[in-house]
C-alpha cells in the first residue's frame, strides 16, 4: 500500500519495488539482462562463468548506471542440476 504525503511516496514500502525476479543463466554480455532490468519490473540475476565475457557484463551493467545497474547482480559462476566443479572451454 503506498503512502502519499505531500507528494511523496514511502521509499521503504514495497510497492514501489519490482516483485519479480528474472534469471539469466549464460548472461554472456548482457542482452536479456539489461532488457530486463530496463523494463523495472523485476530483479534480476545474471550467472556468467566465463571470465572475459563477465568483465564485459560488468562493465555494461555499471555504463547503464542505476536505476538499472541497481536491479542487476552479477554471479560469475555457472548453472546445473547438481554441484560440480569443471572447466571453462572457450570455442572460436
Amino acid at each position: 500500500k503506498e503512502e502519499e504525503t505531500d507528494g511523496r511516496i514511502d521509499v521503504h514500502d514495497d510497492s514501489t519495488r519490482p516483485k519479480y525476479w528474472a534469471l539469466d543463466v549464460g548472461a554472456n554480455i548482457g542482452y536479456h539482462t539489461l532488457h530486463m532490468a530496463s523494463l523495472q519490473t523485476s530483479r534480476v540475476i545474471a550467472f556468467e562463468p566465463a571470465p572475459d565475457t563477465g568483465n564485459l557484463l560488468e562493465a555494461s551493467i555499471a555504463m547503464n548506471g542505476p536505476p538499472i545497474s541497481s536491479l542487476i547482480t552479477l554471479i560469475r559462476k555457472g548453472v546445473a542440476d547438481k554441484p560440480q566443479t569443471g572447466k571453462m572451454q572457450r570455442h572460436s
